[in-house]
């Protein structure tokens, strides 16, 4: 049983989303609090040497705290720092994105720049996944599998939330038994949306293409544009695509995405995070680059200037089509394992441009970044922690980090997007 001596002052934001305090001389972790509350722990959970609260009573509320603008806030699983005024929101990034890497990288004299703002704090995500759950559409709960079916979501753009809307009357009247999620997305250059299935089975596939027999008419009938969809077994890696790609354009120039295909969830931070990585190549003189884990192209082919040579190199045969289908010349994409790739070739371009999945680089790739005669690193992550200890380990190897500057792609939530500038050895 918890005492009123126990109660908790949270003191610091942690990379998590979590608040962080002390309780009985241990570090405890609590979520959706803020620096300067003050709570009591009515249940809490230890898990490898780390103690959660899991249940809390607030006994004071920080000054620091706005009323969250969504009444899902505490149940959806989907932004836990919604009751942070968007400044604080940007303050606490940078912070938190030091702290780990001084803890994880071991780096020290760090030039973290500020947090660059969104441009949008509600309606900027254009790519949402939903859970099925039995002729239910909605996210996982907080810290749960639980669905919670919000009416509204503040954070999608208008058209998602209107196809979602569409989406759950339809399934009243026969759902896709087998489907366990969808993922929308929505172009940002003329609203069309598509939508990328994850099913159980074959029969989930067929389920899915009667379903979109009856939605697409009815997205029509209220003006939405379903330019395609997809379906891919949820345990491998057959997928099927059926329609056109969404179109995008950046820094002048037209990228596309099908179905299935990773794009930046916020066009508008991605538009400023692609320009500054032009002027970096531009500024630095580059004429030949080499873009792993390339995508459909988000970085390099906005960025792309004349003479400029490009090689991109992605596991996703569908990105890489995306890719292709741009029409840059000048520019060779290639579908393949990164890191064989990286062992099978060597360092001859002027910059290396990097943009891995969560657990960042593997030593298959570091290893050969670190023995090539590269001018110009740049390092784009999601991950706080992976992107630490990669930054630690190539500044071993000789590279000399320049600029970290985050960018908040992910408003009203804890993660962070990051570029980073490396100087190597010429």
């Amino acid at each position: 049983m918890t005492k009123r001596s126990d109660t908790i002052e949270i003191e610091k934001l942690t990379t998590g989303g979590s608040g962080m305090g002390y309780y009985r001389g241990r570090p405890v972790f609590v979520p959706l609090s803020a620096p300067g509350d003050r709570v009591v722990p009515d249940a809490l959970q230890e898990s490898r040497g780390t103690l959660f609260i899991r249940e809390a009573r607030f006994h004071r509320l920080a000054e620091d705290r706005r009323q969250p603008p969504c009444p899902w806030f505490g149940r959806c699983g989907g932004c836990d720092w919604m009751h942070l005024p968007y400044p604080e929101q940007l303050r606490w990034k940078r912070l938190t994105l030091m702290e780990t890497l001084g803890r994880i990288g071991k780096l020290t004299a760090l030039p973290v720049a500020e947090t660059v703002p969104s441009p949008e704090e509600f309606g900027w995500r254009h790519r949402i996944r939903v859970h099925v759950r039995r002729g239910r559409l909605g996210f996982f709960a907080l810290r749960s599998h639980d669905l919670v079916e919000w009416d509204r979501c503040l954070i999608a753009a208008d058209n998602i939330n209107r196809l979602v809307k569409i989406m759950r009357q339809l399934m009243k009247a026969g759902d896709p038994a087998a489907a366990v999620s969808v993922e929308v997305s929505q172009s940002p250059v003329d609203g069309s949306v598509s939508l990328f299935w994850r099913v159980r089975d074959e029969a989930g596939e067929a389920a899915v293409a009667r379903f979109m027999d009856r939605a697409i008419p009815a997205f029509q009938a209220e003006s939405l544009t379903c330019i395609g969809f997809g379906t891919a077994m949820d345990r491998g890696r057959r997928s099927t695509l059926h329609g056109d790609a969404l179109r995008f354009e950046v820094a002048g120039r037209t990228t596309y995405a099908r179905p299935g295909t990773f794009t930046q969830v916020n066009p508008f931070v991605n538009r400023l995070m692609v320009e500054r990585v032009a002027g970096i190549l531009r500024d630095r003189g580059v004429r030949t680059v080499l873009d792993l884990y390339c995508g459909n192209g988000n970085l390099t082919l906005p960025a792309a200037g004349p003479g400029m040579t490009i090689t991109g190199v992605d596991s996703s045969p569908g990105a890489i089509d995306d890719a292709r289908a741009a029409g840059l010349s000048g520019a060779d994409f290639k579908a393949g394992n990164v890191d064989r790739f990286c062992q099978a070739v060597g360092g001859d371009w002027d910059a290396v441009i990097v943009d891995p999945p969560r657990t960042g680089l593997s030593r298959t790739v570091r290893g050969p970044l670190g023995s090539w005669k590269i001018r110009t690193l740049v390092y784009v992550s999601c991950h706080p922690a992976a992107l630490a200890r990669d930054l630690g380990r190539l500044q071993e190897a000789g590279y000399a980090l320049l600029s970290v500057e985050p960018l908040d792609m992910f408003p009203n939530s804890s993660h962070v997007e990051t570029l980073s500038l490396l100087q190597g050895l010429e």
